[in-house]
């Protein structure tokens, strides 16, 4: 499986998915201006990684900022990671943000895996 590795910008987040690493990782802001465009090659890649996964997997979100529609979009990640077994999110978020800390409570109750918060 070929690695994606998609960099920063101003308005999208950096991302690392490459399974021959343990570590999955969506850091930065999220606010694309087309969160479908930016969000499917990451959909898509991870749906293929589910057929054959590794023992474990973790994802690692740390973003600042993301909007609504980036929201649709990480749930969908964590909703395809509940088919693969071992796999867990640690969401890293700034302290000073507890808009974002509520958020993660929400998405640990709509999804099977478990969901870490962590603030910073």
């Amino acid at each position: 499986m070929t690695p994606l590795e998609i960099e920063s910008t101003r308005n999208t987040p950096q991302v690392f998915l490459d399974k021959e690493a343990p570590i999955f990782s969506i850091s930065g802001v999220s606010m694309p201006s087309n969160a479908s465009s930016f969000f499917q090659p990451i959909i898509d890649w991870m749906k293929e990684y589910a057929q054959n996964p590794l023992a474990e997997t973790l994802l690692i979100i740390r973003l600042e900022y993301y909007n609504t529609a980036s929201t649709k979009y990480l749930l969908a990640l964590m909703q395809l990671l509940e088919s693969v077994r071992g796999a867990s999110v640690v969401w890293y978020y700034p302290a000073d943000q507890t808009e974002i800390a509520l958020e993660i409570e929400e998405f640990e109750e709509l999804v099977k895996i478990p969901v870490m918060k962590q603030s910073y």
